[in-house]
């Protein structure tokens, strides 16, 4: 079975994003990968707005150095369209 892992950058609404990412990709078949393992996805879940969220994110991306290119990776960003 394909792993994944999901790393959430930003508000409690992303954290609620990524538990809605994470059920839908254990329906999908997917296990979430154990501490210390490589998995086989990669989710970024962050913030379009908060800059805080962003940096955060940029700051913790050496997490993929070591990945091999075989998995994948996918961002998603959160943009409240009640901020501005």
């Amino acid at each position: 079975m394909p792993t994944f892992v999901v790393e959430t950058y930003g508000c409690q609404m992303n954290v609620h994003d990524s538990e809605r990412i994470a059920g839908l990709l254990l329906d999908a078949g997917y296990t979430q990968a154990l501490a210390d393992t490589q998995p086989d996805l990669v989710v970024f879940n962050t913030c379009a707005v908060r800059e805080n969220a962003d940096n955060k994110l940029y700051g913790n991306l050496s997490f993929l150095a070591p990945v091999s290119s075989n998995n994948i990776t996918y961002f998603n960003f959160r943009y409240n369209s009640n901020f501005i």
